[in-house]
């Protein structure tokens, strides 16, 4: 059996960030990117969402793993189940977004 290297575990050891927007768009939370800088991400975001939003980096451009990653700092924030089980969508509303 041959070891699979994790881009993402290399990425993070060397300190790789992407920055992903996670905002409010239609009362539903919606993640955005991964974006190369936070410039890049924050241009995005007012043209986007209008201000109502965060951009925060993470060690992996991988959407599903950006996604764990943010429900796993809810809970460890304090946040309940709930909140930080709440779907989170990727997809951009049409024509909108």
């Amino acid at each position: 059996m041959t070891d699979r290297i994790n881009i993402d575990s290399i990425r993070a050891a060397i300190g790789r960030k992407y920055f992903w927007i996670i905002g409010l768009h239609e009362g539903k939370t919606i993640l955005l990117g991964p974006y190369g800088s936070e410039d890049a991400a924050t241009t995005v975001g007012i043209e986007k969402l209008e201000g109502d939003f965060s951009v925060i980096p993470l060690p992996t451009r991988n959407e599903a793993r950006a996604t764990r990653i943010i429900k796993a700092r809810k809970l460890k924030e304090g946040r309940s189940l709930g909140s930080a089980l709440e779907k989170i969508s990727h997809n951009k509303p049409s024509g909108e977004l």
